[in-house]
């Protein structure tokens, strides 16, 4: 009898001891994992800030922009038909940027350059100069004042930004090119868009090549799917009025999704 309650006492000693125990592993574990959180880094600590354009710095997604153009330039009916695929194409967000592209530039085969700049230069005056978001603005110039490497990234044509960078003073800007020849449009795109894997080896090439630092130190605001291969690698990456792909992505990655709406008042 006695042998048995010794051997309960015992029992529930040992129980007793590891309750003790697992209360101060799991305290060290919650001290561990608030010392993981604070060690995430703050804006300040990034060197480099990453910007998309459309609809993170104007309202305008570069669906809507390249619309605009399209209105602006004479296309044949049956041109539209090619543009309407396109448009079911990014509804569904699977648009080849490149086939997107090249559909519309084919409508301004022959064109001066001087013309698509001034077509362009409308667009801006019409659908851009006055919806830029003010929490874009903030930001840029939060930026700016604190010494960061600013870098514009976006898959609209060069012509679209000639007035907007007059006022956004980036370190580095890389958009898409139309081709010409002889200060005549070709039809087609020279290279390749600004846009998913293309853009993501585009910012790494600079960053970690000519720049030699790291993606790791980029914050990254973008809004579409054809981001995505940018923001897995950047070491801050920010979805600003995401679409539906994108929202999906980031959701699942727990990405800060973000809402800029009011817009920045005309002088």
């Amino acid at each position: 009898m006695l042998g048995f309650r010794f051997i309960l006492i015992l029992l529930t000693l040992s129980l007793f001891s590891f309750n003790i125990y697992a209360k101060k592993y799991n305290s060290k574990k919650e001290s561990v994992s608030v010392l993981e959180q604070k060690k995430e880094k703050s804006d300040n600590e990034y060197k480099y800030v990453i910007f998309d354009i459309s609809n993170v710095f104007w309202e305008k997604t570069l669906y809507e922009i390249l619309m605009s153009l399209k209105k602006k330039i004479h296309i044949p009916f049956s041109g539209y038909v090619d543009l309407l695929e396109c448009g079911v194409s990014y509804a569904f967000g699977n648009l080849d940027a490149k086939k997107g592209y090249e559909v519309l530039f084919k409508h301004m085969k022959k064109m001066p350059k001087v013309d698509v700049q001034t077509k362009c230069n409308l667009i801006w005056e019409q659908d851009c100069k006055n919806y830029i978001y003010e929490e874009a603005d903030r930001l840029f110039k939060k930026y700016k004042s604190e010494g960061k490497i600013l870098i514009a990234v976006d898959a609209g044509i060069s012509e679209l930004y000639n007035e907007f960078l007059k006022i956004y003073k980036f370190d580095y800007i890389f958009v898409s090119k139309m081709e010409y020849k002889d200060g005549v449009s070709t039809g087609k795109l020279d290279g390749e868009p600004c846009s998913n894997k293309y853009k993501y080896e585009t910012i790494k090439n600079l960053i970690e090549n000519k720049l030699q630092g790291s993606l790791k130190d980029a914050i990254f605001y973008a809004n579409s799917h054809n981001d995505i291969p940018l923001l897995e690698h950047v070491g801050k990456p920010i979805t600003v009025n995401p679409n539906k792909k994108l929202l999906k992505k980031a959701k699942k990655e727990n990405w800060p999704i973000i809402e800029f709406k009011k817009l920045l008042k005309s002088n």
